[in-house]
């Protein structure tokens, strides 16, 4: 008899779709789970709790005052068959790892496209450094008809010289368009200065885009308007206020 048998836990579908993107994300919350899958939290409490008393997942507890977290553990990998590694904790981005985690969810639920995370794209490329040779998204949002549009999360503002070259490196990419979210007014100004007609830059709190001004960084109130086409207007999922 198998230990996950002796511990009441059997494997289905759906738990191996949750390792694998937990282990994608490098770490969850039960919160997130919940949205993610569509469960109640007291059910995703209790199955991510199970898979972790047969070692499919490890639960850390990082901050007292914050939730803790849930990571792959070799054991998950190895059930799943899941390409990736299992990884640690960066505690240098950790607000900034579980804010794109709810990120990911609500783009790829309202676009109804693929979210491809950083671990998957560094990955595939694989990329291990950082900086412009070993730059990727944050994420990309893949749709049905294949393209693909970089998302950035921006939670402070970068050095002017790196963001330059990260600039440079996604005007030759093949990307169709990049999609900032950032924290604040002056980052968005400070992105929306390089002028990129390639770029836009999204408020994280409410998902309204900054509209470029001129000497100004003011938000507008307005959502981004549909393009002419079926597929585009299907993509866009801001509303207008």
């Amino acid at each position: 008899m198998t230990e996950e048998k002796k511990k009441g836990v059997r494997l289905t579908e759906r738990d191996l779709r949750i390792i694998i993107w937990v282990n994608s994300h490098r770490m969850v919350t039960v919160e997130q789970v919940r949205k993610k899958f569509n469960m109640s939290f007291l059910a995703a409490k209790k199955r991510m709790y199970e898979l972790r008393t047969v070692e499919y997942l490890v639960y850390d507890k990082v901050f007292q005052s914050k939730p803790g977290v849930y990571r792959a553990t070799s054991k998950g990998v190895a059930v799943t068959n899941d390409e990736l590694p299992t990884c640690k904790i960066r505690l240098g981005s950790y607000e900034h790892d579980l804010a794109l985690v709810d990120l990911a969810i609500e783009l790829e639920q309202k676009q109804g496209a693929c979210w491809i995370t950083d671990r998957q794209v560094r990955h595939q490329k694989g990329i291990t450094g950082v900086g412009t040779k070993g730059h990727s998204p944050d994420g990309i949002l893949e749709f049905p008809s294949g393209e693909k549009i970089a998302v950035e999360l921006e939670l402070s503002a970068k050095g002017t010289n790196r963001l330059e070259n990260i600039l440079k490196y996604y005007a030759k990419s093949h990307y169709k368009e990049v999609w900032y979210f950032v924290k604040s007014d002056a980052i968005a100004a400070k992105i929306q200065a390089f002028n990129s007609s390639l770029i836009r830059v999204f408020s994280l709190s409410d998902m309204i885009e900054f509209k470029h001004q001129p000497n100004s960084n003011v938000q507008t109130d307005s959502a981004i308007i549909p393009k002419k086409s079926e597929e585009e207007k299907a993509k866009d999922f801001f509303r207008r206020k």
